[in-house]
């Protein structure tokens, strides 16, 4: 019998400089990534980047990759919370 994904939305800061949706999807890549938006102003940088993830195993990605060395950066990876 086949495992259902629990398919969820992570939130994930302290990206590296310049992080792109390929770079993401390739360090989440074990996790299924279904999309990645990226919230960043790497011009004029007024605010920590962050980006958005929809993974199929959203709890196994937030275990394995928070606090994870990604260049000079330790990303921080925890589950969107839903909005009430």
């Amino acid at each position: 019998m086949q495992k259902e994904h629990d398919m969820g939305t992570i939130f994930v800061s302290a990206l590296p400089f310049k992080a792109s949706e390929e770079t993401l999807r390739n360090v989440f890549e074990t996790f299924g990534p279904e999309s990645v938006e990226i919230f960043a102003d790497w011009a004029e940088p007024t605010y920590e980047p962050y980006a958005l993830m929809d993974l199929k195993e959203p709890d196994a990605a937030v275990k394995a990759m928070d606090g994870k060395q990604i260049g000079h950066k330790h990303l921080r990876v925890h589950r969107k919370e839903k909005v009430k």
